[in-house]
């Protein structure tokens, strides 16, 4: 069975798809990567995990040696921007890549900052809506270059390698991402995979919903609009 790399702009169902897979009977190495780092959660509990990320950065591993370090039947997960040199690495994987509306992704990923405890800032702002303000005026500009750098995956990559977070629970899309990984399941077994997901708590997993009628305002929408987002989420096709 062949190596696959779940690639993903962040809060995009990474680790929900990276449990999909391992129900399914493809190895999770716990190895995540970036352009320039490797972290290794295999032997990180979930709550040290989501409190303490850095706990399983590793210092002595470059993003191409933890590539190099798969074997088959295995899995790793990433933001891994694109490249020549990085479709180089990848040549012997299985790419697929994850996708959400923009705006999703900066609602959820400011949550979780809350939830796992990084941005006690983020946390002392009752009010949701000026909380996304608050993360959007510190972190619309480095969330937007994280976006542009993955966003020619998207064009890149076969259509069938493209998956949204909110279509991961419909069998008609887990029957596509089972058949690219190469562990086509029955009806039965995707249904009951699906199941068994839904229950598990992941690493980044945040209680609760990240709806954008909550959390937006004009406010968050211009800074979305000003940092190009609104043109990043019309070539995801999320048209607003």
């Amino acid at each position: 069975m062949a190596k696959i790399f779940i690639n993903s702009i962040p809060k995009s169902g990474t680790y929900r798809v990276s449990a999909l897979l391992q129900q399914a009977g493809i190895q999770s190495t716990g190895l995540h990567i970036t352009d320039d780092k490797a972290w290794d959660y295999s032997n990180i509990d979930v709550e040290t995990g989501r409190r303490n990320p850095d706990a399983a950065l590793q210092a002595g591993l470059s993003p191409a040696e933890a590539l190099a370090s798969i074997q088959d039947n295995r899995a790793l997960v990433g933001h891994f921007g694109f490249s020549i040199q990085h479709c180089a690495l990848l040549k012997d994987f299985t790419t697929i890549f994850l996708v959400r509306d923009i705006r999703e992704v900066i609602v959820s990923w400011c949550r979780w900052q809350v939830f796992s405890g990084q941005n006690p800032r983020l946390a002392a702002i009752d009010d949701p809506q000026q909380m996304i303000v608050s993360f959007l005026e510190l972190s619309a500009r480095p969330t937007a270059q994280i976006v542009m750098s993955l966003l020619p995956w998207y064009l890149y990559l076969p259509q069938t390698h493209i998956f949204r977070v909110a279509d991961l629970k419909q069998h008609e899309t887990l029957t596509r991402l089972f058949k690219v990984c190469g562990c086509t399941q029955t009806k039965l077994n995707i249904e009951q995979i699906k199941k068994t997901v839904d229950g598990e708590e992941t690493l980044t997993k945040v209680p609760g919903n990240s709806l954008i009628s909550d959390h937006w305002s004009e406010q968050a929408e211009h800074l979305f609009r000003a940092h190009h987002l609104q043109q990043a989420n019309e070539i995801l096709g999320f048209v607003a």
